[in-house]
């Protein structure tokens, strides 16, 4: 069985999920923005468990655990108060402590994992030394090398930021930044790569108790 830890809204295990189950896979997605209203943690006798919807766990009824994309816990009763920030912590504390009895290899984006391989510039490097093929890509901050670049590819490079793209502002009007076609405001300092033409739907790859899964995805799936 797969546990999937993300949220409510997460649009790509929304897509992926079916998939999994209609290829008779077991999974069992846990969304920690309305977890606390349907499960609990218990420990008796040194023996952990997880109840989610009348479902009981053990840990070693996880063959994998995919860390997707999830948010803090939520609660709709629970306020920002300092007892209910502390009843927030203690049911995360118990919901972590289930989860680390997972051991380690069967983790999908293990979190230690996600920090040590966040990089996008360590992602090229180790990808190349693995033998994958990689889109022409190029960093710098001279105007003249980037404008080189794109003409190199008749334009159809592409410009990304290096971390997540997202700019949070005071006034809580925040942006994000997403990949795009570079232009002329771009070529000053980028990180450009060419552009794969066929890009605009996407194959996801997923491999499941030892099965691979190329997962098409069109662009209209979010």
């Amino acid at each position: 069985m797969i546990l999937t830890l993300t949220n409510s809204e997460d649009a790509t295990a929304n897509y992926l999920i079916p998939v999994l189950e209609d290829a008779g896979i077991a999974v069992l997605r846990l969304d920690t923005d309305t977890l606390i209203s349907n499960a609990s943690v218990s420990l008796s006798d040194g023996c952990i468990s997880l109840t989610v919807q009348g479902h009981q766990l053990v840990p070693e009824d996880v063959a994998h655990l995919w860390y997707r994309r999830p948010e803090r816990l939520r609660f709709n009763g629970i306020d920002e108060s300092p007892e209910s920030r502390f009843a927030i912590n203690e049911w995360s504390e118990a919901i972590e402590g289930f989860l680390a009895q997972i051991p380690r290899h069967r983790w999908m984006n293990h979190p230690a994992t996600n920090v040590a391989s966040s990089n996008k510039l360590e992602q090229l490097s180790t990808a190349r030394s693995l033998g994958l093929l990689t889109p022409g890509t190029l960093l710098t901050q001279d105007a003249v090398t980037a404008r080189r670049f794109a003409d190199q590819f008749d334009g159809l490079v592409i410009a990304k930021p290096l971390s997540n793209g997202y700019i949070e502002r005071p006034s809580g009007k925040d942006s994000l930044i997403y990949t795009n076609l570079a232009g002329p405001a771009h070529t000053n300092s980028l990180l450009g790569q060419v552009l794969l033409t066929d890009s605009r739907d996407s194959i996801q790859p997923f491999v499941a108790s030892s099965r691979y899964f190329p997962c098409h995805r069109p662009a209209s799936a979010g």
